[in-house]
């Protein structure tokens, strides 16, 4: 029979110690990993962050915003095709412009030679409702545009009618 004695000290404060380095070291390996990831994770989300900020820019009009297409991933497929989406609606805004620019010019020009004219023109919508009628109609039917635009016209004023009528009559 072989007996030990020993003091149970020693081996209880040589755990301890160990427990207490593996839990700090433990929890310097869990703060080194939570940065780890929240730097990683920034660097992940960048790109997108950087993407959404241009779009931004783009859907308030904003065509020259371009996106540095560094990448050759998804993000970079995505950052050029959205630079190229640019470039298009900025053709075509510029084309629109133009377009309505010449519109606005034939339509001046139009209502210039309507006014000027001195038949009695009046223009209307496909529902019959006036639009716009030149200084000879006012003059020829004696109502002013602000009475006659939005009615529909039966061609014939009230004040007239009255006499057409009385005028068929004798």
């Amino acid at each position: 029979m072989i007996r030990i004695i020993s003091s149970y000290e020693p081996i209880s404060a040589a755990i301890t110690k160990q427990l207490i380095n593996e839990i700090a070291i433990s929890i310097v390996l869990l703060q080194i990993v939570v940065f780890s990831s929240y730097i990683l994770a920034g660097e992940l989300i960048r790109p997108v962050q950087n993407i959404l900020y241009k779009v931004n820019r783009l859907s308030s009009g904003d065509f020259r915003a371009r996106i540095e297409v560094k990448r050759q991933d998804e993000l970079g497929v995505l950052g050029r095709q959205i630079n190229m989406m640019a470039d298009n609606m900025g053709h075509y805004t510029e084309e629109l412009q133009l377009k309505n620019n010449e519109n606005q010019a034939i339509k001046e020009r139009l209502e210039s030679i309507i006014n000027q004219m001195a038949d009695a023109i009046h223009v209307t919508d496909l529902s019959g409702e006036i639009l716009e009628v030149n200084k000879a109609f006012e003059q020829l039917y004696g109502w002013n545009s602000d009475e006659i635009v939005g009615v529909k016209l039966d061609f014939v004023p009230h004040s007239y009618q009255g006499r057409e009528r009385a005028g068929s009559r004798s």
